[in-house]
């Protein structure tokens, strides 16, 4: 949960938690993207996402 101030809006700190945590999440999947294309395995995990995707609906 964010905590808000009193008038309902972000806190400065609270603000720059949620900045850090995305930054934090864009990095990680910029890691995992360099892993998958140097091994050559990101065609077989974008059918496995897409499979995966239509098996869903």
């Amino acid at each position: 949960m964010i905590p808000l101030n009193p008038s309902g809006k972000l806190s400065a700190n609270a603000l720059l938690e949620v900045l850090l945590e995305v930054l934090s999440a864009n990095a990680l999947l910029e890691v995992l993207l360099e892993v998958l294309s140097a091994k050559g395995l990101w065609p077989r995990y974008l059918r496995c996402l897409g499979a995966l995707s239509a098996s869903n609906y």
